[in-house]
């Protein structure tokens, strides 16, 4: 029986299967999607270093453009899910932003 646990200290593409596992648990994201943004930020803590450090985080991520359609990006909608989860110290925050 194949195992399909990741081993996040196993190697750096391991890193990077989890990571790519752990953006596509937002509802809609595609594979494109969530592999352009790993492109963009390799590790979580990339990506929450840039949108804490950055003076409009949600346009910064929403403006990332699909790896294989240059017209598709991110979005708002997805910049901000992914932006309130990364950043919220509040627990029962709701990723819903409308």
């Amino acid at each position: 029986e194949k195992n399909h646990t990741i081993d996040p200290l196993k190697d750096d593409e391991s890193k990077r299967q989890l990571w790519l596992q752990q953006l596509l648990q937002f509802p809609n994201i595609s594979h494109d999607i969530a592999e352009a943004i790993a492109n963009h930020f390799p590790t979580p803590l990339k990506l929450f270093n840039k949108l804490k450090s950055s003076t409009n985080p949600i346009n910064m991520l929403s403006d990332i453009q699909s790896i294989s359609n240059t017209n598709r990006r991110v979005g708002n909608e997805l910049a901000t899910k992914i932006y309130l989860f990364m950043t919220s110290i509040n627990p029962d925050q709701i990723l819903k932003t409308a």
